[in-house]
């Protein structure tokens, strides 16, 4: 091989990896158009031939990609897997649940090397604005989210379609938004909540109360479980019976005012089911200070298994928040390396077991 093969051969390589880092380093980002073949062959004085043999070869290796009468550009997928940070947002950090599912996300992830950049929500949707406009300009690998009342329309769907165009891979914890294609890890809601009112049933209970999160879509799987159970069972559902209360008394205070406000206006009912344990432990509170007793006087089940329930003695649905970390983690990752369609844009739901206890009475039908 003579001089001048070996020179072309350097300068070759020299700019394959000049591009590469500067995508790495962040100064080429997702989507960026690269420079031109005019002034690459300046910069490092080359042919046009050694600058298209160079793009090419980036080309097959998924680092750049050509658009026809424009140019060379940054291919998306690429520049995500070279950054190293997941986005995740949630809707409470100090909450009993949440806590517990960031520590298996977060074990996971830094094993692989990545960071995590953290927003809590408060389920507030100018929270969740934020911190897509901010993942959407910045060169985050993936996001792991918790939708924000995600039973209702939500005007933040924009950001999640910019996230969409720029090939950002993202997954959806606990719930989903109807018109947003991707996928989505959930524990069993409605599995869980069907089984729990069956067991009241087949206790002899007709008169079922319930209390559902209105603006949640974990609040609506919840009551549908509950709606298929007494269905099934030939009992109708009654609106009298049924309570719901919304994100806005997420406060202590006024979340125990909006549960009494509900307990006073409910039909006679020998059974309960709460939508978690910190609403079971509301509920308990106003039986406390009415002389009303679990099972005693009302049977009670509940959803999540937390130290509420437990100390309350009430039957749970034990949250599986172990296993949804986990698979919140490795799915994201699997997007990250072969693409957002490595995952199928659909809820994978974790079977979900109850925690039993001695809170069903039985009673004659």
């Amino acid at each position: 091989m003579d001089d001048s093969s070996k020179n072309f051969n350097f300068k070759y390589i020299i700019l394959k990896q000049w591009i590469v880092d500067n995508i790495k380093n962040k100064t080429f980002r997702q989507g960026d158009k690269l420079p031109s073949e005019n002034l690459l062959c300046r910069k490092f004085g080359i042919s046009r031939q050694t600058v298209r043999n160079a793009m090419a070869q980036l080309s097959e290796e998924g680092v750049v990609k050509k658009v026809r009468g424009s140019g060379m550009y940054v291919n998306k997928t690429f520049a995500a897997a070279t950054s190293k940070t997941v986005g995740i947002l949630i809707s409470y950090l100090n909450e009993y649940i949440f806590k517990h599912i960031f520590k298996e996300i977060e074990t996971v992830l830094k094993l692989e090397g990545y960071e995590i950049d953290l927003c809590i929500s408060e389920n507030r949707i100018e929270q969740e604005r934020g911190f897509l406009e901010r993942m959407y300009h910045s060169d985050v690998a993936g996001l792991i989210i918790e939708g924000t009342r995600s039973a209702l329309p939500n005007p933040n769907i924009e950001y999640y379609r910019k996230l969409e165009e720029k090939e950002v891979p993202f997954l959806f914890i606990h719930n989903y938004y109807s018109d947003v294609k991707c996928p989505s890890i959930l524990m069993d809601d409605i599995g869980a909540s069907k089984k729990m009112t069956q067991m009241l049933i087949e206790a002899g209970h007709t008169d079922i109360a319930g209390i559902f999160k209105g603006d949640d879509l974990q609040g609506h799987r919840r009551y549908l479980g509950y709606v298929q159970a007494l269905g099934e069972a030939g009992i109708p559902v009654r609106e009298e019976l049924i309570g719901w209360f919304y994100s806005n008394y997420d406060n202590n205070i006024l979340l125990e005012i909006s549960i009494k406000a509900i307990l006073d206006t409910l039909d006679y009912y020998t059974a309960m089911i709460a939508y978690n344990d910190l609403i079971a432990l509301e509920i308990n509170r106003f039986y406390v200070q009415n002389g009303i007793s679990i099972p005693r006087n009302v049977s009670m089940v509940s959803f999540d298994d937390g130290a509420a329930s437990s100390n309350l003695g009430i039957i749970s649905a034990k949250h599986p928040k172990k296993m949804l970390g986990i698979e919140a983690a490795m799915r994201i990752l699997r997007m990250i390396r072969e693409g957002r369609d490595a995952i199928p844009p659909v809820p994978y739901v974790i079977n979900t077991e109850l925690a039993l206890r001695d809170s069903i009475k039985k009673i004659a039908r």
